[in-house]
């Protein structure tokens, strides 16, 4: 299973979402193919690892923040962040008079922004 890293809460409530569904596997008078691997170890792990992949997209689709969220982030002014949406730095959604940016843009602006480290030759 991939290694990440659950707050006891949520690791709880995982916990209890495949205690459900075992419980509703194991009380179908026929269960149906399509269902059945998830008693098994294997199948159960595949299922955890469906779930967190759910959960990291939503997450990822949901995250959105304001002008201000990302002028905090970045400890800079409103008008920073203005700029470089003006200059077409920062990909953004324009609803209204509000605008905002996705986690989705978020990344991507970090992504063009990247500088490569490199190690200098000795003379």
């Amino acid at each position: 299973m991939t290694n990440n890293a659950f707050s006891n809460e949520k690791v709880n409530e995982l916990i209890k979402k495949i205690d459900e569904v075992r419980f509703k596997i194991s009380h179908l008078e026929k269960q149906p193919e399509d269902i059945d691997w998830i008693s098994t170890d294997e199948g159960l792990e595949k299922f955890l690892q469906k779930l967190v992949e759910k959960q990291n997209l939503a997450t990822k689709t949901k995250s959105v923040y304001t002008i201000n969220d990302l002028a905090k982030m970045f400890q800079v002014t409103s008008r920073t962040i203005y700029n470089w949406k003006e200059q077409g730095r920062l990909n953004f959604v324009q609803i209204s008079s509000k605008t905002y940016v996705t986690s989705a843009q978020l990344e991507d602006f970090f992504k063009h922004n990247e500088v490569k480290s490199f190690k200098l030759k000795n003379s």
